[in-house]
């Protein structure tokens, strides 16, 4: 058997993979542009309703203060706007919602069917090379971390940045002098999101792996118990199990230690930022009330409606970055995850170069009365090999030879050494040998699971070099009954017409 490969090779970088995600995006184009405008109705909604506390201040509930019968008229007005702004943010907020749902679903489907295209593809060697648990895994934890970044993730981000752009706009309208202090505290933050944000994507990465590799353990031990009871091999299945998830556990503490500096780090900064910004807006009105300070455009009006409007502002500035900030995480899980998918999409695919193909024949006399064998597009119960270039037939026989061939799984370690075999048509052959000794690898060489390079010794089937017959065919033509049954979902008559699903029930 050919060695097998613990783990994946190292994910490639965020960029490629953001890349390769945008382009299955690219079909929702127009759902993208509908996302987008709810987005900026929802923004802006938010937006406008914190601007709207200045007036409310300044124009309404100021002057009312102390008045006898003071009109409530405008202020009502006011009240009812804002309501109505925030009703028509909250539908804008769903329709958001429902549409990336729609789009990450689709998306995932879209993933999901290229994978499982690409493992039907692949050569029995990848196979070979990888447990069932890490192949799984992609299937599982990966693709469940994608949903997670699409459906939630991926939407939230969208309109954190919306709400930024439009709430640092309006802050530098308020104040621009305030507004500076708040993006010198800012910098700090950046400088430690991104000092967190490169160790704990290393983190994820490192986690991801454990996973697979847990899984694929798991996997292995419990299709073996058997083997593994006949052995008295309990204790040391049971140690391996425990240095896995010790490794799984130590990765899973270092990715949430990591990621779960986010969120405090940032929630911890944003009440930070907002007392600074509200003990430097009351200095200057106070200042420029008293005189010892001019108020201009720079530094703003800075009454207490516009404090107030600011100070929301901040608040509503430092939220998205905080969420920005935790949702960090789940992007570099996803991304880590969608790499590992990627890696398998872009594995080399069988290659299969052979032109013969198996057709149904039957025997016919020409003109001259010479028997010949003749093409049928019915069944007919006999076969032959068809020869693409002259569309000629030979009938299929069941010769095969072996000719010195060669082989090893890895060119370190020959399994089979100048191997010479000719089974005739109707000859039955035992292979017989010590494990280990060529018997599987000389089948696999056979059903061209594996090819024999041509320095290395030659094939031949009915006379015709194994590499020049296409696989399909090859297969077809031959019946193999493996050492370990395995059943598919279904019932025993699916099963048994798995290799035949045109056969009859008799």
């Amino acid at each position: 058997m050919p060695p097998r490969n613990r783990g994946f090779a190292k994910p490639k970088n965020a960029k490629k993979t953001i890349g390769r995600l945008l382009k299955y995006m690219g079909k929702y184009r127009f759902l993208w542009l509908v996302v987008l405008l709810c987005v900026l109705v929802s923004s802006g909604a938010s937006v406008i309703g914190s601007y709207l506390i200045k007036p409310a201040l300044n124009d309404y509930i100021i002057p009312m203060i102390g008045q006898q019968n003071a009109d409530f008229s405008g202020f009502a007005k006011l009240v009812v706007g804002v309501i109505c702004l925030f009703l028509l943010g909250v539908i804008a907020s769903y329709c958001n919602s429902r549409l990336m749902l729609h789009i990450s679903t689709n998306l995932l489907f879209r993933i999901r069917c290229d994978l499982f295209e690409k493992l039907e593809k692949l050569p029995v060697k990848f196979y070979d090379g990888r447990t069932h648990g890490e192949l799984m895994s992609r299937f599982t934890n990966d693709t469940d971390t994608l949903r997670e970044m699409m459906s939630q993730t991926v939407p939230q981000m969208f309109s954190s940045v919306i709400s930024i752009i439009a709430v640092l706009s309006m802050m530098i309208v308020l104040s621009p002098m305030l507004t500076l202090v708040m993006i010198v505290t800012m910098i700090f933050v950046f400088m430690l999101i991104t000092a967190v944000g490169k160790r704990s994507a290393k983190a994820f990465r490192e986690n991801q792996k454990c996973i697979g590799n847990l899984n694929g353990y798991v996997e292995e031990m419990v299709e073996g118990q058997k083997v593994i009871k006949v052995f008295n091999h309990e204790s040391i299945a049971k140690d391996e199990f425990e240095t896995l998830n010790n490794n799984l556990r130590k990765a899973g503490t270092a990715a949430m230690t990591y990621g779960g500096l986010m969120g405090p780090m940032m929630n911890n900064f944003s009440h930070a930022q907002y007392a600074t910004v509200a003990i430097v807006a009351a200095a200057f009105m106070i200042m420029g009330h008293n005189g010892v300070l001019t108020l201009n455009h720079f530094t703003g009006l800075l009454d207490l409606g516009t404090i107030a409007a600011f100070l929301q502002y901040t608040r509503s500035f430092s939220m998205p970055i905080s969420m920005m900030g935790q949702q960090a995480n789940s992007i570099l899980n996803a991304l880590a995850g969608a790499e590992r998918i990627f890696a398998i999409i872009d594995e080399e695919p069988e290659v299969d170069e052979g032109k013969y193909t198996l057709v149904n024949a039957y025997e016919a006399k020409d003109k001259e009365g010479k028997e010949k064998i003749v093409q049928s597009f019915a069944a007919t119960g006999e076969w032959a090999w068809k020869n693409p270039v002259d569309n000629s037939l030979k009938k299929l026989e069941g010769e095969v030879v072996f000719e010195h061939v060669t082989f090893g799984y890895v060119p370190e370690k020959t399994v089979l050494y100048d191997i010479n075999i000719h089974a005739k048509p109707g000859q039955k052959i035992a292979l017989v040998g010590s494990t280990g000794s060529g018997k599987t690898t000389t089948i696999n060489l056979l059903t061209r699971f594996y090819d024999v390079l041509p320095e290395c010794g030659k094939i031949t089937y009915d006379g015709i070099p194994l590499n020049d017959i296409s696989k399909d065919s090859l297969r077809k033509s031959l019946g193999m009954v493996q050492q370990q049954t395995h059943l598919f979902t279904g019932t025993i008559r699916d099963n048994i017409r798995y290799g035949n699903l045109e056969a009859s029930d008799a």
